[in-house]
């Protein structure tokens, strides 16, 4: 069994042979929204080896085409259908993660 460290140093043990998943969500912290993640655990539904990574979103992420070709760089808007906050939008997406892996 493999040790991996939190963040407030403690240990955790786990076990690398059993199938694990990873769930990548978005989060504006000026306009919070649930995820999908949260909504389930909210119902009890429990994820025993899924990894919750949440990726901040920055107040310029969202790019706006304007009428001329041009864009601007505006706030995140929410998208798809209620409830699904910031996820339906995949530029948000490749911003997170190309900001997180340092792209």
């Amino acid at each position: 069994m493999a040790r991996a460290r939190n963040f407030k140093d403690g240990t955790l043990g786990y076990d690398y042979a059993r199938p694990r998943g990873i769930a990548v969500t978005l989060d504006y912290a000026e306009r919070p929204r649930k995820c999908l993640v949260e909504r389930m655990k909210g119902l009890g539904f429990k994820s025993p080896g899924l990894v919750w990574l949440k990726l901040g979103l920055s107040g310029h992420d969202r790019v706006k085409r304007l009428p001329r070709g041009e864009t601007a760089q505006r706030p995140p808007m929410t998208s798809g259908p209620p409830g699904s906050g910031y996820h339906s939008d995949y530029d948000l997406y490749k911003v997170a993660v190309n900001r997180f892996t340092g792209a």
